[in-house]
């Protein structure tokens, strides 16, 4: 499964309740607006906690679709939807009900209330985005735009795309235009070239490889984001840039207050870098929303 980013029929905002879900949910709520989409929100029981509400001959699940309610009436968003309220792992139910209700896209809050292996992810988020088969938009608990999001969407955007010349990068950028067309806003394909890694001794000849390699790279990305762009409606920039492809985003994150960053991930094994490194380190220093595009 892979998501339709212009405009999802479907989407599912993971809540746990925590301040960050807040966020999720507006975002959520004013994307599926936009679309005339299908929200659905989801909070899934810790397996312990419904066990305890059985002793307690408590209706938890009843009680928690009130909790859900409430949660988008906190975020403005005044929109129907669809509760589901499951008991098991976190992660595991996120990603057995986006499969099940055939959703586009999971929305969810960068950081929830467990301790997470990444600083900026919650742990639940860290497991969703690295196996999830449905595209994941993370929203951070601190995204001050929020407030100044539209019903429609309006306010989000530019849309800042990271672009190599991976498979799963070039359909994320592809897809992220027609998204912005959506969004009324403007794209930005950014493609970062680093230096070689080398010891004190051949930093001379890391110098002319990486020359070397800047102008190749920068001539394959522009042949490629050319042809994207060509078949945009939108404005679109290509910009190519020495460095890491976090401290390029990031840099582009500082003049863009309430840009989106938009990366790409397969659902198969490759040698692109653990799913996530780079949304988990954007989303600690830029403070924006990351969407992490799944192609299958």
């Amino acid at each position: 499964m892979s998501a339709c980013l212009p405009l999802p029929s479907r989407v599912l905002a993971a809540v746990d309740f925590s301040a960050c879900s807040v966020n999720a949910v507006k975002v959520a709520a004013a994307l599926a607006r936009k679309g005339s989409a299908e929200l659905h929100l989801l909070y899934a029981i810790d397996p312990a906690l419904a066990a305890a509400a059985v002793d307690a001959r408590m209706d938890l699940e009843s009680e928690a679709k009130q909790e859900l309610q409430r949660c988008l009436t906190d975020a403005a968003a005044p929109i129907e939807s669809q509760f589901h309220v499951v008991a098991g792992d976190a992660a595991q139910v996120i990603i057995d009900i986006a499969q099940r209700e055939r959703i586009d896209l999971i929305v969810m809050g960068a950081r929830g209330q467990a301790i997470p292996e990444w600083p900026a992810l919650g742990t639940t988020t860290e497991q969703v985005i690295r196996r999830s088969l449905t595209s994941v938009l993370l929203v951070p608990p601190d995204w001050e735009p929020s407030r100044h999001l539209g019903p429609d969407a309006t306010g989000l955007g530019p849309i800042l795309v990271g672009m190599d010349m991976t498979c799963p990068s070039i359909n994320a950028a592809s897809e992220a235009c027609q998204l912005a067309q959506a969004l009324k806003t403007r794209v930005t394909l950014l493609h970062a070239v680093s230096a070689p890694q080398v010891p004190e001794r051949f930093r001379q000849l890391a110098a002319a490889a990486a020359e070397r390699k800047f102008t190749q790279s920068s001539s394959d990305y522009t042949r490629v984001a050319r042809a994207i762009q060509e078949a945009c409606t939108i404005p679109t920039t290509l910009e190519t840039a020495r460095g890491s492809v976090v401290d390029v985003l990031l840099t582009a994150c500082q003049a863009e207050r309430y840009g989106m960053v938009v990366l790409g991930r397969s659902t198969s094994a490759h040698d692109y870098g653990a799913p996530g490194a780079v949304a988990s380190r954007v989303l600690a220093l830029a403070h924006v929303p990351v969407l992490m595009h799944v192609t299958a």
